[in-house]
């Protein structure tokens, strides 16, 4: 199953108490911005990455003309369309 965003955290981004960013929004930043990162990968499927992925990363197979994710990561990684149909 693919990466899915948690909902925008309810506390205030920052603590009050040193002006950490608090970690519930640290995760979702990141979330976010593994996200817009992902969007721009694409390529045949013998390009595929096979390092630096991570559960849910997107990737557009020209070969294949089809937007797939990265549903596993070990002990090899593996792709499946975004109906979950493994490729």
């Amino acid at each position: 199953m693919p990466q899915t965003f948690n909902l925008i955290p309810l506390k205030t981004p920052v603590d009050t108490n040193g002006g950490a960013c608090n970690p519930e929004w640290l995760s979702f930043f990141v979330n976010a911005a593994n996200g817009v990162n992902s969007i721009g990968n694409s390529g045949t499927t013998a390009q595929r990455p096979t390092q630096g992925v991570y559960l849910g990363f997107l990737y557009f197979d020209t070969t294949l003309g089809k937007l797939i994710f990265c549903r596993q990561v070990s002990p090899t990684v593996a792709w499946a369309q975004i109906t979950s149909t493994n490729i």
